[in-house]
């Protein structure tokens, strides 16, 4: 199944938003690894959300233009 950018991106900042509320909870809950594991994977959603619009690709340490 293929997806268009615009999926992509919703789909990442949805994900992004879930993580930043999981860890949320978790910090509340002062379950302090697991909320930062959480907040990892919301900045890592949201900057792929970014570079999909920018039509960039990550790999490791390096940013290529699709």
């Amino acid at each position: 199944m293929s997806y268009s950018k615009e999926e992509l991106i919703k789909y990442r900042l949805e994900r992004a938003k879930e993580a930043f509320e999981d860890g949320e909870i978790l910090a509340n809950n002062s379950r302090w690894n697991s909320a930062a594991n959480r907040m990892y994977y919301a900045c890592f959603f949201i900057v792929s959300a970014y570079l999909a619009k920018r039509d960039l690709k990550a790999t490791t340490q390096k940013i290529f233009k699709y």
